[in-house]
Order: structure tokens, then C-alpha cells, then sequence
């Protein structure tokens, strides 16, 4: 990968801190990881711990999309 290069992910985000009005459709989304997949869902911060443990060099440039929606863009570079 060269350090012009960019991943594009396209995932479910959770909100870093799920209210119980808004949460429901998110926790069940990440019980549905759970169970399905041995998965789970992540927030912002823990996608970019992931993608740090897979290569120190990645960082997350942007997050694309609508807060509220199901998806949003994960665009990540190399430092």
C-alpha cells in the first residue's frame, strides 16, 4: 500500500454512547454480530484501535455519512 492510498470501509458505526431511546436498533444489531458471527459492533474510537492493531501506520482520515444512519464511509490512510 502506498501512502497515497486509501481504504474505503463501509460499516455500521455505533454511537459512543447509547442512549435507550436510540440504542435498541444498535444493540440489536450488535447481538446480531454476537450470535451470528462471533462479531462485534464498534464505535469510532474502537474501529480506530483495531485498525491500529493491524498497522500502527493507519489512521482514520474521515467518516462519511449520516450520523444516524445505518452506514457511514470509513476512509483510512497510512501515516
Amino acid at each position: 500500500m502506498y501512502s497515497t492510498s486509501r481504504i474505503l470501509i463501509d460499516e455500521y458505526i455505533m454511537d459512543e454512547c447509547v442512549s435507550p431511546e436510540g440504542g435498541r436498533r444498535a444493540i440489536a444489531i450488535d447481538f446480531h454480530m454476537l450470535v451470528m458471527f462471533s462479531g462485534k459492533e464498534r464505535t469510532e474510537t474502537q474501529r480506530a484501535a483495531l485498525l491500529k492493531s493491524a498497522d500502527e501506520r493507519f489512521v482514520i482520515e474521515r467518516v462519511c455519512g449520516v450520523k444516524r444512519g445505518d452506514t457511514r464511509i470509513i476512509e483510512v490512510r497510512l501515516v
